[in-house]
């Protein structure tokens, strides 16, 4: 059960476990999107908007 909300709780943070905002299925991870692409991915920058940070 701990190991399930592990796994869960990464996949929401992972980048690459992440479901893809553009997805046409809505199931599709953003590695799978950049491996279909033939891309890498080298860097990202994560922006947090609101209050408190």
């Amino acid at each position: 059960m701990v190991e399930g909300s592990v796994q869960k709780y990464l996949k929401e943070v992972s980048l690459l476990d992440q479901v893809f905002v553009k997805a046409a299925d809505g199931k599709q991870t953003v590695a799978a999107y950049l491996k279909s692409a033939n891309t890498t991915l080298k860097s990202f920058t994560l922006y947090v908007v609101g209050e408190g940070h």
